[in-house]
Order: C-alpha cells, then sequence, then structure tokens
C-alpha cells in the first residue's frame, strides 16, 4: 500500500480545516 502522497495532502488539509476551526473559535470567543 503506496499511500504517501495522499496522506501528505491529508495532513495538509487537516491543517488547513484545524487551523481555520481555531480562527473561528477565537473570533467566537473574544466576540
Amino acid at each position: 500500500m503506496n499511500t504517501t502522497p495522499q496522506r501528505r495532502a491529508f495532513t495538509l488539509l487537516e491543517i488547513l480545516l484545524v487551523v481555520a476551526a481555531i480562527g473561528i473559535l477565537a473570533a467566537i470567543v473574544i466576540v
């Protein structure tokens, strides 16, 4: 099973999603 590129893409997408979620939560908390 060679799924190295897919894993990398998924990790990048997960990081972006986590950052976006944290930003939204921070905005809600600040407001």
